[in-house]
């Protein structure tokens, strides 16, 4: 690391890679190393280069977790940002929306990152969402971010959903996905233990159901089965041409997460 240059480039390297996933303590050694050959630069002792530099980048404001057997975790950036008045506009008119939708830590996130001011917020635009809840209450929150690593995980899991007071029932899912309709968060998922009235031959597109995100009570551990993966995308139009009506309104337009085999 000869020069200023070099050492800009190599902590930029390292919030790069960590912007994208946390990475462990060697692993990220072993790409920085690479990095350093490169650039006709040897590695040295490349881990003692990492952790100098982690901390000189705590110190510039940015806040990298990292503890014993755990890997490194940008946590917050305070990396700035130069935008012209297009992009600011464009990022106060999508922190608005994100408000009125029930994401308003989202939207704080968006604010606090273009350093955005009230007078910025657009007021030629107005919205009419109604979202029950505002998705971003820690309970919410954590529960939208498991069922996002759930779908990452593509494994089968649980969901504890409770449709009414004293209505409350654990479901198996399998292939699944987030659907914002109306400004209600739904989880839109294939149930592949549910029966079906109209179809005998299983899985079928019978066995969807839509969950509300703000009734699921918890989100379970994946399981070793994988999701269904095979097939073609069967839809509503499906079961329409078959005299079935739709299963889910307004809803079921939409492809439907299961993905049935050509043969079926």
């Amino acid at each position: 690391m000869s020069s200023p240059y070099n050492q800009i480039a190599f902590a930029l390297e390292i919030l790069k890679l960590l912007a994208e996933q946390p990475i462990k303590r060697q692993d990220l050694g072993d790409i920085l190393s690479e990095f350093l050959e490169q650039h006709g630069k040897p590695p040295g002792d490349v881990l003692q280069k990492l952790t100098r530099t982690i901390s000189q980048l705590r110190d510039c404001g940015f806040d990298i977790k990292s503890a014993p057997h755990h890997p490194y975790e940008l946590v917050d950036s305070n990396f700035p940002l130069i935008l012209s008045p297009e992009q600011r506009q464009a990022l106060a008119m999508a922190a608005y929306f994100l408000d009125s939708m029930g994401f308003s830590a989202q939207a704080s996130q968006i604010i606090r990152i273009g350093k955005l001011t009230q007078a910025e917020q657009p007021d030629n635009v107005k919205v009419d969402f109604s979202p029950p809840v505002n998705y971003s209450e820690n309970n919410l929150n954590l529960i939208i971010h498991q069922l996002q690593e759930r779908f990452k995980q593509q494994c089968r899991y649980t969901i504890r959903y409770r449709k009414r007071p004293g209505n409350e029932r654990t479901w198996d899912l399998d292939r699944s996905e987030l659907r914002l309709h109306d400004g209600t968060l739904y989880l839109f998922a294939f149930a592949p233990d549910a029966a079906s009235r109209h179809i005998s031959k299983r899985p079928n597109a019978e066995q969807n159901y839509l969950f509300r995100v703000d009734k699921i009570v918890s989100v379970g551990a994946a399981s070793n089965p994988a999701f269904l993966t095979k097939g073609a995308i069967a839809n509503s139009r499906n079961l329409t041409r078959q005299g079935f009506k739709p299963i889910y309104s307004p809803l079921v337009a939409q492809n439907s997460v299961l993905r049935l085999q050509a043969s079926e």
